[in-house]
């Protein structure tokens, strides 16, 4: 016969292994729900840290294309300042030239072959004006005029510019509101472009040679 003390044993042993298997049973689900948290937790982490480095990649590379921008405008306005200190050198060199030609005879020539330019254009209507430096008009007025016979009676007068054409001629017609300017201050400014593009395609040569030089 089964005595108390004994089913108490067998009940007490049962509870015991009970109580151990579902305390088993809950620390494998605490530790597979712990596992899962911090999984989730891990991935999270590294999403937030992948966004975060890619806008800090985005912000870099931002902020060093700005750099690249400012540093190539820079170095734009630097190249374009250079060109025009340059080419005001060599304009000052070359207007030495104008002075010397202008007092030389081949001058003299040069004028009458602008008049004759000027004396195959239409003729005026009546009241046009030829602009010469005044040196030019002391000297070669008359040579000027006696170029022009096409075009004489529908000129006015010959009279000194108003301003500094460096040399040449300018035709106004004011009755049709025409001018033509074959001043040499125009020539050079027109060809300024021109004039640039030589300078430093010359620059651009003599430096490749130095560069093969060395």
């Amino acid at each position: 016969m089964v005595t108390i003390e004994q089913k108490l044993s067998v009940f007490s042993k049962l509870l015991e292994r009970s109580m151990n298997d579902h305390f088993t049973a809950q620390m494998e689900k605490l530790t597979q729900d712990c596992q899962k948290k911090l999984l989730e937790s891990k991935q999270a982490a590294d999403l937030e840290t992948a966004r975060i480095e890619k806008k800090a990649r985005e912000e870099a590379e931002k902020k060093r294309m700005e750099i690249l921008n400012r540093s190539a405008m820079a170095h734009r306005i630097i190249l374009m300042e250079t060109k025009e200190e340059l080419f005001s050198i060599m304009l000052t060199h070359l207007m030495q030239r104008v002075d010397e030609y202008i007092q030389s005879e081949g001058y003299r020539e040069y004028l009458i072959s602008l008049a004759r330019q000027l004396d195959g254009s239409e003729v005026p209507a009546g009241n046009a004006v030829v602009c010469m430096m005044q040196s030019d008009l002391d000297r070669y007025g008359e040579d000027v005029r006696n170029a022009m016979p096409h075009i004489q009676k529908g000129i006015r007068s010959f009279e000194p510019a108003q301003s500094n054409i460096l040399g040449g001629l300018i035709l106004i017609d004011s009755d049709s509101d025409t001018r033509v300017d074959l001043s040499v201050r125009t020539l050079l400014e027109e060809n300024k472009p021109v004039m640039m593009e030589l300078l430093f395609n010359a620059l651009s040569s003599a430096d490749n040679n130095n560069k093969v030089n060395q």
